[in-house]
């Protein structure tokens, strides 16, 4: 919801997220989880969600928590830390906490490439990113939506009180290089 947007949109809402060990315990000592710089893998691009973030739902610059509309299959490849401890929680915010977008296209701003409409179309790249939050765009355009899906969508909040949190479920990730050397770079 925009910040200037007159609708109050009380509207709660079930969403996912995914959360390193370390992330569940400094919530559960604090009573909210929040975004951690050290985990941004993708620095310019996180900068810019944190940007629409601020722009979009009013917050104030900070990392966002990402989230999931459908619970994610724990059985994919999350992470390279093969061993490390994750932990899926299962939230229920206000939707107007939370900034959705398509997840597929969303790879365009973390590669940086500009978003078209059709094969060709001169567009400004950074503009051109914005369209991952206009949904039915995404779902009615035939050359991004060639299969005619709803697209998957992510979402960011800035923060999430534990309270709100139903649900806490911890998984080992099964599957990465044994070499592996941990660090918060790396998620």
């Amino acid at each position: 919801m925009l910040k200037n947007q007159k609708k109050i949109d009380l509207k709660v809402k079930t969403y996912w997220t995914i959360q390193h060990i370390d992330s569940w315990e400094q919530a559960k000592k604090k009573s909210i989880l929040t975004g951690d710089p050290a985990w941004a893998a993708f620095e310019e691009p996180y900068k810019w969600m944190i940007d629409q973030m601020v722009k979009r739902l009013g917050c104030p610059k900070c990392y966002p928590i990402w989230l999931w509309t459908k619970r994610p299959d724990l059985r994919r490849r999350w992470s390279s830390d093969k061993g490390a401890i994750y932990i899926l929680l299962k939230v229920d915010i206000s939707e107007s906490n939370v900034l959705l977008s398509d997840f597929n296209y969303w790879h365009c701003v973390l590669n940086d490439f500009p978003i078209e409409l059709y094969d060709g179309e001169l567009v400004d790249k950074v503009e051109s990113w914005e369209r991952i939050f206009d949904l039915q765009l995404m779902k009615n355009s035939p050359y991004l939506n060639s299969d005619g899906n709803d697209p998957y969508l992510q979402g960011v909040t800035p923060s999430i009180p534990t309270a709100k949190i139903k649900v806490v479920k911890s998984f080992k990730i099964r599957f990465g290089n044994k070499n592996y050397q941990p660090s918060k770079s790396n998620h």
